[in-house]
């Protein structure tokens, strides 16, 4: 496989590109699983730098899926906390 192959795509993008079609056509809901390590990124931490990879992805489709017409689905990133953290 070239340097696009599926090994080198993140798994959430694969979901989601599999997803949108069925989704627009039945006006369905997207949900990727974030972290509040996506939103405050700490040194050397590559779990940080995945779930802020979520975050933006999701932040792109959600801009993709509201410039399409009609526009029918809503895309969510659900933001993980530890628990014992308060809200």
């Amino acid at each position: 496989m070239g340097a696009d192959g599926p090994h080198q795509r993140p798994r959430p993008r694969l979901l989601a590109n599999a997803a949108l079609p069925h989704l627009e056509a039945t006006g369905g809901r997207l949900i990727l699983i974030g972290s509040v390590a996506g939103l405050k990124n700490s040194p050397a931490n590559l779990y940080s730098a995945t779930k802020w990879a979520v975050t933006g992805m999701a932040e792109n489709l959600r801009m993709y899926a509201t410039s399409r017409q009609p526009a029918g689905v809503d895309l969510n990133t659900l933001t993980i906390r530890p628990v014992g953290q308060p809200v």
